[in-house]
């Protein structure tokens, strides 16, 4: 103790007699960076913006300087990598962010301004749908690089898909299209093959869990389904509906902790799914839920209105919590 405090008063001795001798002529500068958490896209300002800090003390800073315009903008689950689409290039591009260091790279086979970009749970793979083709181009090797794999025809289908999921190998579609008074979802493998799997009334969120299972949110009916063995069996089983807390489901994540996200609408709520003790806990949001979008590991994204504050979800083992984004200039 009498050591510790002896270091201590030599220290701040130190520093007095310092500024005393030398603070009239020396300046002591100390640069503080915070740390960049994420990106993310406004559709407003069509600009991809740096979210600075860590969940909890985060704010929006200023947009990316990339030199030209884009129109689209996903940001991939390393948070250096995004999939962005601009009027001034043909390809759908890679945005590789690195410090302060900006690289891009076209994406050969690829076309910009698609209708819809997804990616899979884990961020390894995406699915480009294009409504006047008809098609979707799958991308493999990501986050850190973009290779066409696949060109998928959707020719044989009617209309657009009302809800896509690919699996993280990139080797399974589901697809979910409306006929009558209900959605069918159809399983697509690697041999070109599209089989039914199930009806809901409305797809809100398709997800796939591992590369073999999925979970379907029923928005309409309230309830989740867990499909085992897309491919194979497709036996479905009920994972929770609204005599769980299940309100018009709009998004559906699955952590690297194996826990299932479930987003709700109606009740502004986010229900989290053990699924070795098959418990469940609910974390209300003061917010409009709009999806539930990976951002980290543990942390997901659930609103996405330009200029607003971001509200995210952060969950760990037994306790989730939600905090959120002041809205950046």
């Amino acid at each position: 103790m009498i050591v510790t405090r002896y270091i201590r008063l030599f220290a701040v001795t130190y520093f007095v007699l310092f500024w005393a001798c030398c603070g009239a002529t020396a300046q002591i500068r100390f640069s503080v960076s915070a740390p960049v958490f994420s990106y993310v896209f406004d559709a407003k300002e069509n600009v991809l913006k740096t979210i600075l800090g860590f969940p909890g003390n985060s704010i929006v800073a200023d947009p990316v300087e990339l030199g030209f315009p884009i129109s689209q903008g996903v940001v991939l689950s390393d948070h250096r990598h995004v999939i962005a689409s601009s009027p001034s290039f043909p390809e759908l591009l890679l945005v590789h962010l690195e410090g302060d260091s900006v690289s891009v790279s076209t994406i050969a086979e690829t076309l910009s301004a698609p209708d819809r970009i997804e990616l899979s749970s884990g961020g390894n793979s995406a699915a480009i749908y294009y409504g006047a083709s008809e098609s979707i181009v799958i991308l493999s090797g990501l986050p850190h690089s973009a290779t066409v794999s696949r060109k998928i025809e959707l020719s044989g289908f009617v209309g657009s898909p009302k809800a896509i999921a690919i699996n993280d190998a990139g080797t399974s579609l589901l697809l979910a299209y409306s006929e009558g008074e209900h959605e069918l979802v159809y399983a697509w493998s690697e041999s070109g093959d599209a089989r039914f799997v199930l009806s809901v009334l409305k797809t809100g969120a398709l997800t796939f869990f591992g590369n073999e299972n999925a979970i379907v949110a029923d928005n309409e009916a309230n309830e989740v389904y867990e499909i085992r063995d897309v491919q194979g069996q497709a036996a479905k089983m009920l994972l929770a509906d609204a005599r769980d807390g299940i309100s018009k489901p709009v998004g559906v994540a699955v952590s690297d902790l194996g826990q299932i996200h479930i987003a709700n609408a109606s009740s502004s709520t986010v229900m989290t799914l053990e699924t070795e003790s098959r418990t469940i806990r609910v974390t209300e949001c003061a917010c409009i839920i709009t999806g539930i979008h990976r951002m980290a590991d543990s942390t997901f994204r659930l609103t996405d209105g330009p200029g607003e504050p971001i509200f995210v979800f952060e969950t760990s083992p037994g306790a989730d919590r939600i905090v959120f984004i002041p809205a950046g200039p």
